[in-house]
């Protein structure tokens, strides 16, 4: 075979080898001005790259009695953009058009053109939306986009909601600073009754709702039913019950500083005579949390308390005082 004829066999070969790989690897043709996009609706969140995703790019004429139709899944945080801004856009099932429509969370205008609009919407149930959209001008473009981030946040808060504990149960010891009341001590005499200021320590179990929004508004809980009983010296002894409301004034990352209103009824645990007791005021409690799991955490409390006691005998006299409290214990989220 001469040299022009291998030249001219390698030639064939080549352009037949370079028209088999263009048939395998075909060039994407330009899309038309104007066509619709007719890419595969996907509206699962099965990304996990973090990337908002494209499902629906769609431009209509204003007025229009064919509303588009969408499948949305349950649970998936799904972004709309509408342009023009002004137009407005209204989503309901279309199996069932008498539910009420989708609730639409408006977005910033920051990262969008200045004519444009973006709601998040996160459908209650999956299945096929009918979208009915109205604008004043002649077209309106609308676009669906998968937010897996949003996505992502939304199934966190759902999930770490359930989980957020709603009851606790506190244990602490207290101090009262020393007071004089109207309870003499039983191991006093007819003629030595002792009614002198006298300390009061005590141990307070509480049960607790926590302020995080669950039952009551987000700052608001605290102790929904207190029990302490108090040691005081010369037989003095007592016990009180009461509540204590809590509003948190200051929250930080795992701290709480809170004011606590107070009000409590007591009486003596034994021995003659007896005496009731009333306290009310008003304190600063200040919470911590020590560890994740088990749920612990710290409190420490001050109180500023207006103490009222009186004994059974119609004779005596009620006393009232002023005295300040000190508390503290560990507190564990059920």
């Amino acid at each position: 075979m001469g040299r022009r004829a291998r030249y001219a066999l390698i030639v064939m070969v080549a352009a037949a080898l370079a028209r088999g790989v263009a048939a395998q690897n075909p060039t994407p043709a330009s899309p038309q001005p104007g066509a619709r996009d007719t890419t595969a609706r996907d509206t699962t969140a099965r990304d996990t790259s973090g990337v908002a995703r494209l499902i629906f790019n769609d431009v209509f004429a204003t007025g229009t009695a064919l509303a588009p139709r969408v499948v949305l899944t349950e649970g998936v945080v799904y972004r709309f953009e509408v342009d023009p801004g002004d137009a407005t856009v209204s989503i309901r099932s279309a199996r069932r058009p008498s539910q009420p429509p989708l609730l639409m969370v408006p977005l910033s205008r920051e990262a969008l053109s200045s004519t444009a609009s973006a709601f998040l919407v996160v459908p209650r149930s999956t299945e096929e939306y009918r979208i009915d959209i109205a604008g004043t001008g002649d077209m309106v473009r609308l676009r669906i986009w998968i937010d897996p981030k949003e996505s992502a946040r939304f199934t966190r808060i759902r999930t770490e909601g359930f989980k957020l504990p709603i009851l606790a149960i506190s244990l602490s010891a207290t101090v009262l600073a020393p007071f004089r009341d109207a309870h003499p001590s039983p191991q006093d005499t007819l003629y030595g009754y002792n009614t002198s200021a006298q300390p009061a320590y005590g141990a307070k179990v509480c049960l607790d709702v926590l302020p995080n929004g669950r039952v009551l508004p987000e700052r608001t809980g605290g102790c929904a039913i207190a029990f302490t009983l108090w040691r005081r010296a010369g037989g003095r002894n007592f016990f009180t019950v009461g509540i204590e409301p809590e509003l948190v004034i200051v929250r930080r990352a795992w701290q709480d500083l809170s004011l606590t209103p107070q009000l409590a009824f007591g009486n003596t645990t034994g021995g003659v005579p007896h005496a009731d007791y009333v306290f009310y005021g008003l304190g600063a409690r200040y919470t911590a949390e020590l560890a994740a799991d088990p749920r612990l955490g710290f409190q420490g409390q001050a109180n500023l308390l207006e103490l009222d006691s009186s004994t059974s005998d119609l004779n005596s006299g009620r006393v009232h005082t002023l005295t300040l409290s000190l508390e503290a214990g560990v507190i564990f989220k059920l």
